[in-house]
């Protein structure tokens, strides 16, 4: 199919689905109204603070249906200097629908999750409306153990794997966007172990490697693990994976992570995300993060590396295209206050030599500030941020800085 061919689907898709949706759920609760029956003989509907449930009379199907989105409003300065405005964003950043729970016997779990807004379907990257995000099914085989088969987020960084819905700042750090491992398409297993008060979760991933909805372009795979310890016991109601202690853990509790992945003969630029390369390339990632909280107090750390033995592909008459390698460092803390959080985030991204002197291969830091006030836990909050953005050429040297001004509103369930 030719660029000119291509259709973005516009809002109108979107409402379509949503009120195509809205329709099959409220003609079963206005029947639930009408009749309750003392026995569970037709299947039923159910509206809670986690979604829409949707469960058969005996439970071996059982799926929640959520709708969530999140308006953003990105105004760039000019400099630290010059307070114009260079650049403002101003649109609803992800508009998203999701489906997840059992389908036929409790053990086989699906997810799949659509997304509609152009900056979240990956879009100026690949020219394409790539809608779906999640589409995987899971087995498990035991209370300890399952498998799954399909598309969905690899066992990368914390803040990746934690859900966009459930961040402390409108958007992830730096550190995330050069080295995050992001979607694929694949197959994933993870196994869950409980090692007297600790507890011990590892995952593992072989996927194609060039990112979510992408034709399969080489031969190479990409596998990712990761390895999660958590020495004080698990955390409230999930609490490792999602940012901020809203819910004021009685007693500390710790996590810390390590993530390690290959990329064999990729395509783009970050692997699963980016431009396309000139010429596959394969790289290798290692994360290790970690994760306390404590009566609403939050810390987190994450420290990137990433390396290839040739990282920069050329062609003539053509910008450089490059994997970027290099590490970076991220550090965030915030306090909950009953209802209102403040937040200080730290991120730095550095390049290596081997790509220095390419263009945007320069050393990045964010100094940002930040407060949320919850309404509903995650589900329903606005975000205010200020964000002290430094750029330094390590071989020229010159530097630049100016300001983000972000506002983001979350509303779903």
């Amino acid at each position: 199919m030719s660029q000119n061919q291509l259709r973005f689907p516009g809002p109108q898709y979107a409402f379509g689905c949503a009120a195509m949706l809205a329709a099959l759920a409220c003609q079963p609760i206005h029947a639930q109204e009408r009749s309750a029956p003392a026995a569970r003989t037709e299947p039923t509907v159910s509206v809670t603070s986690r979604g829409i449930v949707f469960s058969s009379p005996d439970a071996s199907t059982r799926l929640t249906l959520r709708a969530r989105m999140q308006n953003l409003v990105e105004i760039a300065t000019v400099s630290t200097d010059d307070l114009a405005a260079k650049s403002i964003f101003m649109a609803p950043r992800r508009v998203r629908l999701r489906l997840d729970g059992s389908v036929y016997d409790p053990r086989l779990t699906i997810k799949l999750q659509l997304s509609f807004s152009r900056r979240d379907q990956d879009f100026d990257d690949t020219q394409a409306a790539n809608v779906v995000r999640d589409a995987v099914a899971y087995w498990r085989f035991n209370p300890s153990f399952q498998v799954g088969f399909g598309q969905t987020k690899l066992p990368g960084n914390r803040q990746r794997v934690v859900s966009s819905g459930d961040l402390q700042f409108a958007e992830r750090s730096i550190v995330n966007n050069r080295f995050t491992f992001d979607r694929d398409q694949g197959v994933f297993a993870r196994v869950d172990r409980q090692l007297g008060r600790a507890r011990m979760n590892v995952q593992y991933a072989v996927s194609l490697g060039e990112g979510r909805n992408q034709p399969t372009q080489s031969p190479g795979l990409a596998n990712t693990a990761r390895v999660e310890l958590l020495p004080l016991g698990a955390f409230t109601d999930g609490g490792d994976y999602f940012e901020g202690d809203i819910l004021r853990e009685p007693s500390p509790k710790l996590s810390f992570g390590a993530s390690y992945g290959t990329n064999s003969r990729a395509v783009r630029t970050g692997g699963q995300l980016g431009t396309a390369l000139w010429a596959p390339r394969s790289f290798e990632t290692v994360y290790v993060d970690g994760l306390f909280k404590y009566r609403g107090f939050a810390a987190y750390a994450e420290f990137a590396s990433r390396s290839a033995d040739d990282p920069i592909t050329t062609r003539q008459g053509s910008a450089n295209r490059y994997i970027y390698t290099g590490t970076g460092r991220l550090l965030q803390a915030s306090y909950f206050l009953h209802s209102w959080e403040p937040a200080v985030r730290y991120a730095q991204t550095s390049p290596d030599r081997a790509i220095e002197g390419q263009i945007g291969a320069v050393v990045q830091e964010h100094k940002s500030v930040g407060i949320t006030r919850y309404f509903n836990r995650h589900r329903v909050r606005l975000q205010g941020e200020i964000t002290h953005n430094a750029t330094r050429d390590p071989l020229s040297g010159l530097r630049a800085s100016n300001y983000l001004f972000r506002l983001n509103s979350e509303v779903g369930f």
